[in-house]
């Protein structure tokens, strides 16, 4: 309907980590969006998809821990008109360290160009293909052992009308790059 959706990360840098050193999976990050009517013309204000307000952690029992919501990844299935809206929280520090062991995927959906937007549903666990993989750490992994990351960008539909949105897996931080097994993947 000639609707323009941006999106981006609202990352801040008040946790105590210096400004020039924020990394999303250290720091508490939004997800932000606007919305154009007119083919970029004018914009809406900027509202967030995703807060980062401790509610999430604190209802899996772990209350304080910072939330960091990332790598957001639109795909619209043209034939129906829904947008999907795919974004990860990373684990943020462990033990005093940033191991950045995993991300958890969740979705959110769209039947109104944008307007508004479904309750966010987590899909992690579709992701290992339904085989329950795990990587090392115990997460949601493909085939290869490896965690799973959305990337950044948008996804595509085939003729056929398939849905395909990009992730990326690797092992954690705690090993060194050369044994991450970094990779990119078309779910």
């Amino acid at each position: 309907a000639g609707t323009i959706l941006a999106f981006s990360e609202a990352r801040r840098s008040g946790d105590g980590v210096p400004a020039e050193d924020v990394r999303c999976e250290e720091v508490t990050s939004d997800r932000a969006r606007k919305r154009s009517e007119d083919l970029g013309a004018t914009w809406s204000a900027t509202t967030l998809l995703e807060q980062a307000d401790g509610r999430f952690w604190a209802a899996a029992g772990r209350p304080g821990k910072l939330e960091c919501w990332s790598q957001l990844c639109p795909v619209a299935d043209l034939r129906s008109g829904r947008l999907f809206v795919f974004y990860v929280l990373n684990e943020g520090a462990h033990e005093a360290k940033n191991l950045q062991r995993f991300s958890r995927v969740f979705v959110r959906e769209s039947d109104d160009d944008g307007r508004a937007w479904s309750r966010r549903r987590e899909v992690t666990g579709i992701f290992a293909g339904g085989s329950g993989a795990l990587s090392v750490e115990g997460f949601a992994a493909d085939d290869l052992g490896r965690a799973f990351h959305i990337c950044i960008g948008h996804g595509l539909q085939l003729s056929s009308g398939r849905l395909i949105a990009p992730f990326w897996g690797r092992r954690s931080l705690a090993h060194p790059p050369a044994d991450r097994g970094y990779g990119i993947e078309l779910v």
